[in-house]
């Protein structure tokens, strides 16, 4: 009897923003071979992202405890497709380097003659303001609505024991105007 023996490649997948077809997080439109941060309504059930086979399309969902993370990238070994079988030590890149922004924006309605307006915030995770816009917009075709603001959520702060000075996450604060 002979040893069988499988060799399974590492293959990077680039994280992407996906097209929602009329703004319905349902109905996605993958791109082969890419990753991209699951919709709302899944990331409250702990899947984090969504995975595109790069032979078949056939998507994964990605929960967020799987995988190992190393230096910013999830890897699954032994990820496989399915539907087609596709093989692959999956490593999923920009895993957890993307800041976590915050979209303030205002719904509005006619209320007996009068204006009423409804304060939101949605938080999301992207590389840049311009993507935390893009992905927010992309997933609100189908609502009217009034951007107010686009922003980095900085995080927690307290005050320092030893001299009442504001601790900041992102390295220190920052200089007072002049």
């Amino acid at each position: 009897m002979s040893d069988t023996r499988i060799v399974v490649s590492a293959r990077a997948f680039k994280c992407e923003p996906w097209l929602l077809e009329n703004g319905n997080p349902d109905r996605m439109r993958p791109v082969p071979g890419t990753w991209t941060l699951a919709p709302a309504n899944l990331r409250e059930r702990g899947v984090h992202g969504v995975l595109c086979c790069p032979n078949c399309n056939q998507c994964a969902l990605i929960r967020a405890d799987m995988g190992k993370l190393e230096n910013g990238t999830c890897t699954l070994k032994g990820f496989s497709c399915a539907k087609c079988g596709f093989l692959c030590d999956a490593r999923l890149q920009d895993w957890d380097k993307r800041k976590l922004f915050c979209v303030a924006y205002e719904t509005s309605e006619i209320r007996d003659g009068k204006l009423i307006v409804h304060p939101h915030k949605e938080h999301l995770h992207a590389v840049s303001e311009a993507e935390a816009r893009f992905f927010f917009e992309q997933s609100h075709l189908n609502i009217r609505y009034n951007i107010v603001g686009v922003a980095v959520v900085l995080g927690f702060f307290q005050r320092s024991e030893k001299d009442d000075t504001v601790l900041y996450a992102d390295g220190p604060p920052p200089a007072p105007a002049a």
